[in-house]
């Protein structure tokens, strides 16, 4: 395409490394409990001076640009304080700078000008004045810390938290003589100095690195944290290994393993290279003349390159008798540029284990990819690493290098935000006063918990960050929390409204360092460890992005059923009674809890999304429903285009008005969504409550109790398809339903939402163009678990250019759903147009060109972005196919990511067959994720209708959170023993 930004080679590892490091931001000696193996910190009552610090290194070339240190507010903190940097070999003191303003209790910073340039792998120390009541923490370097390039040395490496002492009568250091080198030791304490560095993207070659090479299970102690070794007497077959990253782009020229000479070592053996994200094999190679109770290696010819901060997996065969060593990855263990995973960043020490009859793998199938865990274990695997000492580049188009999104994401991410003990106690639970702010502004967070006490609250940034998906961006720690009024909860009689009146507990305060996106806040409960999240949208209203994603956080509200007392939990979908109302001064139940209820939150759709988007670095902004309804198609037409995905169900009229008139203006639209724009909500002043009485009909809200006409608000808050709305003008809007819209609108839906159909070619069309599509090609289980269909009547159809192809030949998928939907499902007799009850069991896709130039192009059908990327669905349905439609489709809208063709996320999941399921253990008690696939997989083998009929029942009750009637179903199926495993939320009164 003409316009098509040029593409330039990026140094990606200049980049990706020249990050501000500080090696200890968020210790405080106050707080600071037994971390990294240290005993809980103090600030001694000593009154002698000391020049304190600690030795590092860095496996990169850079600098240091500042020295910090937290200076106690007993210390004498009206008098000077200089912090140091030495060269811990020649002890020459390389810098000395002043703090200036020092605020007690705090970190001060201060900076070096010029920055010094430090040298890798060589040893310094950073060191600072203390004239009097030293913070320290005791045993803190019995094991290294390590950040980014950085590696505080360990006690086994070095002597660390080292000082110079001035008290010349004890027999220590003689002041006079200061500032004297601090080569003084006491319990490898640290003192709380740290360091600003930022590297300079040049690497030095290092060659053959081996990074366990004198570890033998039969002789190692507790090595790394880790437990005495052990060779286990198990006969079944395994594939172990570890994790692993390198800061440096290199190359794999060998894999190694210790085996065991009790082990079958005239069978064959194997060791194997994956990438960790993918799960793709990348090598495999054939150990030969296996020598028992030693280390083999086999080469990988041609070696594998691997790429700087990316993680893989190296893993071995072990036929029988597993070396292991328990609780080695407790902490990241570091040689050089390689560091293995420890468990605080991901789970490590990982195995496939082939043993079908005890509910693991399948040995038919080997080799699976290895993913269990146990302890955090180390299995004596090995690799042979040599660095390539040269910067690495990246193929990318000069236009997004710029982008904050792009520039994001080649920072390092984290797993830890997947790690959450949810408090399905109710023991905390909190919300923000905000669905959305712009970068630079605060926002607070209003949390309860029941055992009043301290919280620790993480934020993380939701993205690709190499496949991790999340970046922590914030820490706080030892908030204090309260008990919230909770005995009183505020419920409107008639709407069935409950808000809470909550104080503030922390405010989150952002600034230019931010980017655009969605973060997700985890709170932790000090006392019990339960935690929750929630979630809010960061702007950045000044940034040139072509393409605006909504977030839509009204559809979670409206499914959201949070309530203290049982009785009172009801959403806009509830039976007998339901809510008229949905209020933002509420938890979700998906972030306490209800885990993983469907409608939840952004963690089942849109974030597979954005990890795509972000993966393919196209130029992103981000914002929220409120956004468009406050500010209006002004906020929208800045972009290219607009785009949302998921379930976006519920707009406001302000909403619709002003996507319509951006679409007139000419803004394109990317709907990867269905049942989308399907009600009509309106705002209250305060952007805290909406109103949403819908109608008092079976398929059109639902017949209930306290039902209200909506004569409150102009237009009604019913659907846009209704008759009170559609074909009618408000505010110069003429309003032509979802349809009229986006082309399709919804018609039907399946309770399973992972099992799913197949989208179906209709019509061949450019938009195709080098997917390998063609008329009657499928895209595997990329339809569900609700679709869209068009509407036959021409009034509730979009208006389309006059020189493109008429509206019926724009459907480009055409796809049939096989099973008998149920009537509660099927909504064909809202359209506009005549449709047979039968055709809930078609849907649509379109992709169409308006009056304006502007093109839509709308899936109709929710889980189509797993098509994009599959990240926690089971099965994994990424297809490459769909993702270059996606990108084909973002190119005729004259918008493009970094990289063509677009770079997949794929994960090669192996398909679960019926054979594979019948041998799957049972899902845990209470959780309610497998209890969701287990029923699904269940209705997929089914052949009696009956069966089928009350399983369907079954998942839909359990995906609206009504667990008697699942109870029911599943026993009226034939499955009494899953009643169990029904959650049961609780109910907390006063």
């Amino acid at each position: 395409m003409s316009n098509e930004p040029q593409f330039i080679y990026y140094p990606i590892s200049v980049n990706s490394n020249v990050e501000t490091i500080k090696l200890f931001e968020n210790k405080d000696p106050r707080f600071d409990g037994a971390i990294n193996g240290g005993s809980p910190s103090l600030v001694s009552s000593d009154d002698k001076p000391y020049d304190a610090g600690f030795k590092f290194k860095s496996s990169q070339a850079g600098k240091i640009k500042a020295l910090r240190c937290w200076i106690s507010s007993q210390d004498n903190i009206n008098q000077p304080h200089k912090a140091r940097l030495w060269d811990a070999e020649t002890k020459q003191k390389l810098a000395e700078v002043t703090f200036t303003n020092i605020v007690g209790d705090a970190w001060n910073e201060a900076t070096l000008n010029p920055p010094i340039e430090i040298q890798p792998n060589k040893v310094y120390i950073a060191s600072a004045d203390v004239l009097k009541n030293l913070p320290r923490q005791g045993n803190f370097f019995a094991m290294p810390f390590v950040k980014g390039p950085i590696t505080a040395l360990a006690t086994t490496e070095s002597t660390n938290g080292v000082f110079a002492y001035y008290d010349l009568e004890g027999g220590y250091d003689n002041p006079a003589l200061a500032p004297v080198f601090p080569k003084r030791s006491f319990e490898n304490s640290y003192y709380y100095q740290d360091i600003v560095f930022e590297s300079n993207g040049k690497s030095t070659t290092i060659q053959d690195i081996k990074l366990f090479e004198n570890k033998d299970p039969r002789f190692d102690g507790a090595i790394n944290g880790g437990s005495p070794s052990l060779v286990s007497s198990d006969d079944k077959p395994y594939d172990a290994g570890f994790k692993f990253k390198s800061s440096q782009a290199g190359k794999i020229k060998a894999l190694r393993c210790w085996i065991s000479s009790q082990d079958n070592i005239n069978q064959p053996h194997k060791a194997r290279l994956w990438d960790a994200e993918t799960k793709q094999k990348l090598a495999e190679v054939t150990f030969t003349n296996i020598v028992g109770d030693a280390w083999n290696e086999a080469t990988l010819n041609p070696p594998v390159e691997i790429q700087p901060n990316k993680v893989y997996i190296a893993s071995t065969d072990m036929l029988k008798n597993l070396p292991r060593q328990g609780n080695f990855f407790a902490t990241p263990f570091v040689k050089g540029p390689i560091t293995a995973l420890a468990t605080t960043e991901s789970k490590n020490g990982i195995f496939a284990y082939y043993d079908l009859e005890g509910g693991y793998d399948n040995p038919a199938l080997a080799p699976i990819f290895p993913q269990w865990s146990f302890e955090n274990s180390y299995y004596y695997q090995d690799i042979v690493f040599e660095s390539n000492g040269e910067p690495t580049t990246l193929r990318v188009r000069e236009h997004v290098v710029n982008h904050p999104i792009f520039l994001e994401n080649l920072k390092p991410g984290t797993e830890n935000w997947l790690q959450i003990n949810y408090a399905t106690g109710l023991e905390i639970a909190a919300f923000m006063t905000a669905e959305s702010i712009n970068k630079g502004e605060s926002i607070d967070i209003k949390a309860n918990i029941l055992n009043p006490g301290n919280i620790k609250i993480e934020v993380y940034r939701l993205g690709y960050y190499g496949g991790v998906g999340a970046r922590l961006v914030s820490t706080a720690d030892n908030i204090p929390a309260i008990k919230q009024p909770i005995s009183n909860e505020q419920v409107d009689t008639q709407t069935k409204l409950i808000r809470y009146d909550w104080g503030k507990t922390y405010t989150i305060t952002t600034d230019d360092t931010w980017v655009t996106g969605c973060y997700m806040v985890k709170l932790t409960d000090k006392i019990t460890t339960k935690q929750c999240i929630a979630f809010f949208v960061l702007r950045d209203d000044a940034l040139e992005s072509d393409v605006i994603y909504k977030f839509g956080f009204a559809t979670h509200l409206a499914y959201n059923t949070f309530a203290y007392d049982e009785v009172n939990r009801k959403s806009t979908y509830s039976k007998g009674e339901r809510a008229l109302q949905i209020s933002q001064d509420r938890p979700w139940e998906a972030n306490t809890y209800n885990t993983d209820a469907v409608n939840s939150n952004p963690l089942r759709w849109e974030v597979n999304t954005i990890r795509w988007l972000e993966k393919n670095c196209y130029r992103v902004s981000y914002c929220s429903g409120q956004d468009i309804d406050k500010n209006g198609s002004v906020f929208v037409t800045k972009y290219r285009v607009f785009m949302n995905s998921g379930h976006d169900e519920y707009w406001s009229f302000k909403e619709y008005k002003a996507i319509k008139e951006s679409i007139e203006a000419g803004v394109h639209v990317v709907s990867l969504s269905a049942n989308t724009c399907y009600w009509n909500i309106k705002w209250h002043d305060d952007y805290r409550t909406a109103d949403l009485y819908k109608l008092n009909e079976p398929l059109a809200g639902g017949v209930v109790s306290n039902y209200v006409p909506d004569t409150f608000n102009i237009p009604p808050t019913y659907r846009f398809r209704d008759p009170d709305l559609l074909g009618k003008t408000f505010d110069g809007c003429q309003i032509r339903g979802e349809c009229g819209l986006l082309g399709v609108g919804y018609i039907g839906d399946i309770s399973n939402i992972y099992a799913g159909y197949d989208l179906t070619v209709k019509k061949d069309h450019d938009v195709f163009r080098e997917t390998g599509l063609t008329v009657g090609s499928k895209l595997n289980q990329l339809l569900g678990y609700e679709w869209d269909h068009i509407d036959p009547s021409p009034q509730a159809q979009p208006q389309i250019k006059s020189d493109t192809p008429n509206f019926l030949d724009c459907i480009i998928f055409e796809s049939t759903i096989p099973n008998t939907i149920p009537d509660i499902s099927n909504v064909s007799q809202s359209f506009l147009g005549d449709l047979p009850m039968e055709a809930v069991q078609t849907s649509h896709s379109v992709y169409f060109t308006t009056p304006s130039g502007a093109r839509v192009f709308a899936i109709g059908s929710i889980q189509s972005v797993w098509g994009l990327d599959s990240w926690e669905v089971l099965p994994a349905r990424e297809s490459t196919a769909y993702q270059r439609l996606i990108y084909n489709v973002f190119e005729d809208m004259g918008v493009w990511g970094g990289f063509a063709p677009p770079v997949s996320v794929q994960l090669m999941e192996r398909m679960m067959t019926p054979h594979f399921l019948e041998n799957q253990p049972s899902p845990e008690p209470h959780h309610f994720n497998s209890l969701l696939q287990h029923i699904g997989a269940l209705l997929t083998q089914a052949t009696d209708e009956s069966v089928k009929s009350k399983l369907d029942l079954a998942l839909r009750q359990l995906r609206y959170g009504d667990y008697e009637a699942v109870r029911k179903y599943l026993i009226d199926a034939g499955y009494p023993e899953l009643v169990s495993q029904v959650p049961n939320p609780p109910s907390i009164k006063g």
